[in-house]
């Protein structure tokens, strides 16, 4: 079983294996600061990838931006959220997935319901 709060995080949040690889390399670098430039090297992915999932994770608060440069934010959640997150990953990576595109296959389902059909 998952935790209610990964589950929350996983399904709101991290929306895609780039970012969820982007808040999992920013916890594990600790107090390190990144540029996003040496994000986009270090993840080989495209700068869009990575501006998206730093947005998503600034406005979540789980990541701080000084200057121009990303780091986790370590308060104690952020901190305890991400250890279960990394753990997770680490031992259950299929079920992580499956939470993210399950989340995704929803939502693709409810906008195909609005979908205008030719007659």
């Amino acid at each position: 079983m998952i935790d209610s709060d990964v589950l929350l995080l996983l399904r709101t949040t991290i929306r895609s294996v780039w970012t969820l690889e982007l808040a999992l390399l920013l916890w594990r670098s600790g107090e390190r600061a990144w540029r996003q430039r040496e994000l986009v090297s270090e993840l080989r992915a495209s700068e869009g990838a990575i501006n998206e999932g730093l947005d998503r994770l600034l406005v979540e608060g789980l990541i701080r931006r000084e200057a121009d440069a990303y780091r986790f934010d370590p308060s104690p959640r952020n901190q305890a959220l991400f250890e279960r997150l990394d753990l997770l990953n680490r031992e259950r990576p299929v079920a992580v997935l499956e939470v993210m595109f399950r989340r995704q296959d929803a939502v693709q389902s409810f906008a195909d319901a609005f979908k205008l059909k030719k007659d």
